[in-house]
């Protein structure tokens, strides 16, 4: 039986909706803190560590992907999201403050239209916001029927609203999706993708332009995406510039196209097909020579680097040695699981470790490994998720003479039991969101080894908004 949707109460808005922006400095103070004693334990406990860098959030207006389930009751189409004490009863959202001016602009335009044209209300059961920092975006609306000619021609009118609207916005993309179909408004669209441009407050500033397809992972709040991507830039500067880089889990190349220009070469590894053929596309976007984008995984990235390994079609395709490659780091945004097993024990091996992450849980879990080899050098917190519990945050570990032997084995637990939960990636090399059923929770994340669109099925079922 379907639950009927209500008005959320107070603390379900304080949960899901709400910006409190007089508690938001003492907020992200309290999870810095936490995530503080986190890594303190994991590296030992035998001296507090110091964070280098609190980089926080605008504390309204921030995320670039939200997400809803949509309902529709007497013949009107309500925006839905689920509290985790509502008892999976739906509870109406009528706007968003946590989304960013284009979210809050076009979600009422998108309602009204929905009860207006039946091509696009029969049918819909999920609506997901995809914008940019500099204007324009994409709107997705699912469906669990099939659509056609009459979704296009209604998507139309939906569109020309929007645009009459918000002008000088940029461009919008409506895409409508149901069981093995897509189609896309305009139809001259090549795929479902949009274009973010980052501007990068380095000395010289950087503009890097990324394309980002719908349904794969970006991080959801852009401007704290350009201030990690500037802290990793600054960290990384001056002392790898004759050397190479290996990144894991490289995504649609955020991290790896930044990074270009601070290393001879990069050499960047990621499962997704669809990711990796963007990366490719965002490293060339953006004129760089020095990047090669390879599909693997971590653990065939391991094989692949064991001496007297076996060969690999793909690094043969792409014309890749890697043994011209002198690697001086490696960079890891690994899913919310962790690094796997393989992966973790070659990182031990590199004399500097770039490790992003937004789970302490499995974050500990790894330090407790490589602090047999590798010592804190910096630690940063980004706020990607406002009046959360969740918290991302990058470190860089460097290479110790000698070698602690505290712990013999990967698996070994630290002593405490940490409640903050982070953005669900899969293990396998693509990053999968949150799965929390509240107001965060991820779907264009890095997908997993049971397959990216099977995991996001069973968290839009839960009608979560996007990590």
């Amino acid at each position: 039986m379907v639950r009927k949707s209500r008005q959320p109460t107070a603390a379900e808005l304080a949960e899901l909706v709400d910006c409190p922006k007089n508690e938001y400095d003492e907020q992200l103070k309290n999870k810095s803190a936490s995530l503080k004693g986190y890594i303190s334990r994991a590296m030992g406990g035998e001296n507090e560590v110091e964070i280098n860098g609190v980089y926080a959030s605008s504390p309204v207006l921030f995320r670039q992907r939200v997400n809803f389930r949509v309902v529709l009751e007497n013949d009107e189409v309500h925006f839905v999201m689920y509290s985790r004490n509502s008892n999976g009863q739906p509870l109406r959202i009528e706007n968003f403050p946590r989304g960013d001016r284009l979210v809050n602009a076009w979600m009422p335009i998108v309602r009204s239209e929905l009860n207006r044209l039946p091509a696009l209300r029969r049918h819909v059961i999920e609506c997901r916001f995809h914008t940019t920092l500099r204007g324009g975006g994409m709107i997705l609306l699912c469906y669990n029927k099939p659509i056609g000619r009459e979704w296009l021609e209604s998507a139309e009118l939906l569109r020309t609203q929007i645009l009459e609207a918000t002008p000088n916005e940029g461009t919008v993309l409506l895409v409508g999706r149901s069981h093995k179909l897509q189609l896309v408004v305009p139809e001259c669209s090549e795929e479902a993708a949009v274009t973010e441009t980052l501007h990068i407050n380095t000395d010289p500033p950087l503009t890097l332009q990324y394309k980002q397809l719908e349904g794969e992972f970006t991080q959801p709040n852009a401007q704290v995406c350009e201030k990690m991507i500037q802290w990793v830039i600054e960290s990384t500067k001056y002392s790898n510039n004759d050397k190479d880089l290996l990144e894991l889990y490289c995504g649609n190349g955020n991290f790896s196209v930044a990074l270009a220009h601070n290393f001879r070469k990069v050499l960047a590894t990621e499962l997704s097909k669809h990711n990796i053929v963007v990366a490719r596309h965002n490293a060339l976007v953006n004129n760089l020579t020095n990047v090669k984008c390879i599909r693997l995984a971590a653990n065939e990235v391991a094989e692949a680097l064991t001496p007297g390994a076996r060969s690999f079609t793909r690094l043969v395709e792409q014309q890749v040695q890697l043994s011209d490659y002198d690697f001086g780091a490696v960079l890891v945004d690994p899913p919310r699981a962790g690094v796997e097993e393989a992966a973790l024990k070659l990182l031990a091996s590199f004399p500097r470790i770039i490790y992003f992450s937004c789970n302490p849980e499995s974050l500990a879990r790894d330090l407790l490994f490589l602090r047999q080899t590798h010592a804190l050098d910096q630690l940063a917190v980004f706020d990607q998720f406002p009046y959360t519990e969740h918290i991302e945050c990058g470190l860089i570990l460097r290479k110790m003479p000698e070698p602690k032997n505290n712990f013999s084995s990967i698996g070994e637990q630290p002593a405490f039991s940490p409640s903050s939960r982070g953005r669900g990636k899969s293990q396998s090399g693509t990053k999968e969101k949150r799965k929390q059923p509240s107001s965060i929770s991820s779907s264009d994340s890095k997908g997993g080894s049971g397959g990216p669109a099977k995991k996001r099925r069973r968290l839009f079922a839960r009608g979560c908004t996007l990590m």
